[in-house]
């Protein structure tokens, strides 16, 4: 191969005034040089470049080296247009990046009309932007018939990504910049043209003709041609193996198409419908999954194969290993391989959107996300996502169990990663019932061959469910001593409960009412850092970082006691937000819970304040007071007359209800012993407060409620979870058997 290398030293003029156009191939990644004005950002090429080229010319450099320029090219490879068609095998970052420098040097140009050095010389910068514009694009005029011309026009650097191609076109083409909005997948390309458009800006326009001329014929590639296909391909393979900076799915996509390159005619045939297909994904992960493609595509290969590898690692194993040979068989079926790829693609688009596999919503997949913030599961819900609706929901709360549980026992972030690292993991055991699965659904119905194949799904998917509680079971230990664990509740709520803690009322109230068959609460959770009001708040009953309440609720505990029992489990609940705004500063759990407290109120602050909170359109609510505690405030002094705004309303006084007036079950009981529902048809919650042993609690507030409150959540949640936890020792008794609750899930 050697032998049939040509390698020629060429500057930029010499190279794009040939009848030629560079083309980037469906092999190729896509266009990846980074952008930023900080000096020690670690990715920002297309500045070094553009800074490095400055400073060659601003030094009179007679050469400044670009780098290697690797093509491929067949003579018989020539279009209708008479161009010659060259591939690029590498270097095409920095022939990309060169084509815009030259269309933002003309832009400059252009846009400097009203320059008075531009008004003296008018013809001869006119002369220059068409000189330039020849650079980047190329024009064939043909005789047709010796009485008819037709030109023919190709920018000097074309790509096969679609969008990409699209965006240069409209760059190249247009004075006006391309809308970025049109061209998502295009983000470098658009940064790349931004700050090069700005960097001539800039420039005078003496100083910009210059340094473009230096540009032109200074610049210096060492231009390496191979005239077989193959070749080219293996140069571009030899070029990732020694570490070149391609990202991981560039190097999937490449390995993918590597059979089809051994046919130049086959290759170009099937290619640009796989690149096509690839980048569609590519964009779809991206957009409707928010997630990076190369993250997907390694939970892809962990899911769908079994085999767990480091990035790093996968390439070469699709390479060599015999099983990746024999099982994927990637190369000899590219389009196979897309259409494996495309359905888990949507299985995960789906598991974004917390779906079911039969459409319906997934509460523990919304609640993994919204109070855990990990990633390391979703491989497994991949991996069970083929296995249909039944499976995967009783998968999805074990990994539920198994999150909740990391979270408490504070597992290091990488704790299911490395749990997925031994042989017969968690994926594999699901890869194997869904082949099953696979085998039974093509089984004609009652015949042998599909009776076996379903009990031999079932089989693998009992052996990944005794897995998955082990590790569960493992976890728990440390989980149940810390989730109770006054030093370890006390260091985790620095800013008041954190979202692990906030997940429990929301999730014993979730089950309560799945169970009841009665409607779900909204739900929108406080992040840790910016507690913004909400439908539903988070409420502690002992108040959270109220020194002066604290004593009046202490009893017989002494200061610390106190404030170790606010940060309790037992102590949380929700409570509607209108509801909690009336429980104002300075209430103690006996009025939360018991008596109520009179108050002075000024209701045309108070229905002006609440018309603002449901006001979507409203980004921020004025803050003042309308309730005013009596024991706290003399109404004397305050003439009975509301001031807030100088609104010199008079106030009245009114008996406020604390959690006796909430409809959420597990706060409304504490005060009435009962669960309201909102429903309209038949529910079930007087069944399920006596499940639970849900009752009015006695004041004032103790330990002892705390404690009684918290066993009754975790029994909740042994039931939701399928999987016993039970920090004191109960003894629950749940259904294991029991995932569908009512027809929402």
């Amino acid at each position: 191969m050697d032998n049939d290398l040509n390698i020629i030293p060429i500057n930029l003029k010499k190279l794009f005034n040939e009848n030629i156009s560079f083309h980037v191939p469906e092999f190729q990644r896509n266009y990846e040089w980074r952008t930023s004005n900080s000096e020690t950002a670690k990715d920002r090429q297309v500045n070094e470049l553009f800074e490095d080229i400055y400073e060659a010319w601003k030094s009179e450099q007679d050469v400044y080296f670009v780098g290697t320029l690797i093509t491929y090219y067949d003579s018989k490879d020539v279009d209708d247009d008479d161009f010659n068609k060259y591939y690029v095998i590498d270097g095409q970052q920095r022939l990309t990046t060169l084509s815009i420098i030259i269309r933002s040097y003309i832009k400059k140009l252009e846009n400097s009309k009203d320059d008075d050095e531009v008004k003296e010389n008018d013809i001869k910068i006119r002369s220059k932007i068409s000189n330039a514009k020849k650079l980047f694009l190329k024009e064939i005029v043909k005789d047709e018939n010796t009485s008819k011309e037709k030109r023919f026009e190709r920018y000097i650097v074309e790509t096969s990504n679609p969008i990409n191609k699209e965006f240069l076109e409209e760059f190249y083409e247009n004075d006006i910049f391309p809308d970025e909005k049109q061209y998502p997948n295009a983000k470098n390309l658009i940064n790349a043209a931004k700050t090069l458009d700005s960097q001539f800006d800039k420039l005078s326009v003496s100083n910009a003709i210059s340094l473009f001329e230096y540009i032109r014929d200074h610049l210096l590639f060492a231009w390496v041609e191979t005239d077989k296909f193959e070749d080219g391909f293996v140069i571009f393979e030899r070029q990732n193996d020694r570490g070149k900076d391609l990202t991981f799915s560039d190097k999937v996509k490449h390995h993918l198409l590597g059979e089809l390159a051994k046919d130049k005619d086959k290759f170009k045939k099937k290619a640009s419908g796989i690149n096509k297909d690839w980048e569609d994904l590519q964009l779809k992960i991206q957009r409707k999954a928010r997630i990076n493609f190369d993250v997907f595509l390694r939970y892809f290969f962990l899911s769908t194969y079994g085999i767990h590898k480091t990035k790093d690692k996968i390439v070469p194993w699709l390479k060599n290993d015999k099983f990746a040979q024999t099982e994927i068989q990637m190369r000899k079926k590219p389009e196979e391989f897309i259409k494996i790829l495309k359905s888990k693609v949507d299985d995960f688009i789906n598991i974004r959107d917390f779906k079911n596999p039969n459409g319906t919503h997934n509460y523990s997949l919304e609640y993994i996300h919204s109070f855990f913030r990990v990633q390391q599961h979703f491989p497994i819900l991949m991996a069970a996502y083929p296995l249909g609706h039944d499976m995967f929901k009783r998968a999805s709360l074990l990994i539920e169990a198994l999150v909740f549980s990391m979270k408490w026992a504070d597992s290091k972030a990488n704790y299911l990663e490395n749990a997925l690292k031994i042989e017969n993991n968690l994926c594999f055991l699901l890869k194997d019932a869904v082949n099953y699965k696979k085998i039974e659904d093509k089984a004609k119905s009652g015949t042998k061959s599909k009776l076996e194949a379903k009990e031999n799904k079932e089989k693998k998917f009992i052996k990944f469910e005794i897995e998955i509680r082990k590790l569960i079971e493992e976890r728990s230990i440390l989980a149940k001593t810390n989730i109770i664990n006054p030093d370890f509740l006390r260091n985790k709520s620095g800013k008041g409960a954190p979202l692990m803690a906030k997940y429990i009322p929301w999730r014993v109230e979730l089950q309560l009412r799945l169970e009841a068959k009665d409607s779900i609460v909204e739900r929108k959770v406080d992040d840790d850092n910016d507690q913004d009001k909400t439908s539903l708040d988070i409420e502690h009953i002992i108040e959270w970082g109220d020194i002066e309440t604290q004593q009046k609720s202490k009893g017989d505990l002494n200061i610390q006691e106190i404030r170790d029992l606010t940060n309790r489990v037992g102590n949380l609940c929700l409570l509607e937000w209108n509801i909690n705004q009336n429980i104002i500063p300075g209430w103690t759990p006996h009025e939360k819970i018991t008596t109520g407290k009179e108050c002075y109120i000024c209701e045309i602050c108070k229905n002006s304040y609440y018309k603002q909170f449901n006001n979507p359109k409203i980004k921020q609510i004025q803050n003042y007071k309308f309730i005013f505690d009596i024991e706290q405030h003399d109404l004397k002094k305050m003439n009975g007359i509301c001031t807030n705004n100088k609104c010199g309303t008079k106030f009245t006084k009114e008996h406020l209800e604390g959690y006796s007036e909430s409809k959420i079950y597990h706060t409304s009981s504490m005060s009435t012993g009962k669960f309201v529902s909102s429903a309209s048809v038949k529910t079930r919650e007087n069944e399920v407060r006596n499940k639970y042993k849900f009752k009015k609690e006695n004041t004032p507030w103790s330990e002892k409620n705390i404690i009684n409150r918290e066993k009754i959540y975790f029994h909740v949640l042994s039931q939701a979870f399928i999987t016993d936890f039970d920090p004191y020792n109960v003894g629950y008794k749940i259904d294991k058997s029991k995932i569908h609750w009512k027809d929402l899930q």
